[in-house]
């Protein structure tokens, strides 16, 4: 799973990005690309139609600043063909690939 999560309140996707990356990795956003935005619906464990609407970049993080606020998350390196075998949703690995390719 990609580090991200919902817009709070009044924040700019950049903003939520920030938090976003402090809260699950407790790394700062340094600098960003933006990659484009993607859409998926599906649906959840309780057959719930759902949509995922995703806004995604490319950042480059500095040193951990401080503990993560959630503890299921961790940093892991994966080469892309693990990345497509984890990621649930098909625009994460679209996004990837603009990333990596």
């Amino acid at each position: 799973m990609l580090p991200g999560g919902g817009v709070e309140g009044g924040e700019t996707n950049e903003q939520c990005l920030q938090r976003e990356m402090i809260e699950e990795i407790g790394c700062e956003v340094i600098s960003r690309k933006y990659i484009g935005h993607a859409k998926r619906y599906f649906y959840s464990r309780k057959g719930e139609p759902l949509l995922s609407d995703g806004y995604f970049y490319k950042t480059w993080i500095s040193e951990r600043v401080q503990e993560p606020l959630e503890d299921d998350h961790e940093i892991c390196w994966l080469n892309v063909e693990e990345a497509k075998q984890l990621l649930f949703h098909d625009h994460h690995f679209w996004a990837l690939k603009q990333v990596v390719n």
